[in-house]
């Protein structure tokens, strides 16, 4: 049988917030990364865990893990992503490495079924160029167990592209001589 959070630390349950949050959350496993100092607790949920609660649940285990990163790895159900979920995996990835800094700031988010469309304000070209689509699209399915269709549209203007490219064209050169 696959333990509950709530049978792994009971503590926690007194907390109402916690216990509606993680009453019935499944610990899937844990995975301690020596090398990397990292533990990686996967739970599955029925919908997103709540980010505060999350962090809140690793800094009370974290004195039991000294020196270790601690994390959590949130499996639920694909139905249950919504924009608020879609943004917390991007900022993981983030997190991760993926060079998304600003580019994705103020994207309008469109999930319909397994079609997601996010449009872009600045840097679509650079983002379809590292395959963000096909990246993100991998994340949501080790969440989700769903491989949804991503697809980036740029959320300006063509006249108002062709105006940010000459003005970082001109940045590029620098004054004229």
């Amino acid at each position: 049988m696959t333990p509950l959070v709530s049978n792994l630390w009971p503590q926690f349950m007194v907390d109402p917030a916690f216990a509606a949050c993680f009453g019935q959350v499944i610990v899937e496993h844990a995975q301690m990364l020596r090398q990397e100092r990292q533990v990686i607790f996967t739970l599955r949920s029925g919908a997103p865990l709540d980010k505060n609660l999350c962090a809140r649940l690793l800094a009370s285990l974290q004195p039991d893990y000294e020196g270790f990163e601690l994390r959590i790895q949130n499996l639920f159900g694909y139905a249950m992503l919504d924009e608020a979920a879609l943004r917390d995996l991007m900022e993981e990835m983030k997190r991760d490495g993926v060079p998304i800094n600003g580019f994705l700031d103020r994207c309008k988010i469109n999930i319909i079924g397994q079609k997601i469309t996010i449009g872009v304000c600045h840097g679509t070209k650079f983002l379809q160029e590292m395959h963000f689509e096909k990246l993100l699209a991998e994340r949501i399915a080790a969440h989700t167990g769903v491989t949804p269709q991503v697809t980036l549209q740029s959320a300006v203007s063509e006249a108002e592209q062709h105006q940010m490219e000459e003005k970082l064209e001109r940045k590029i050169s620098g004054p004229d001589r």
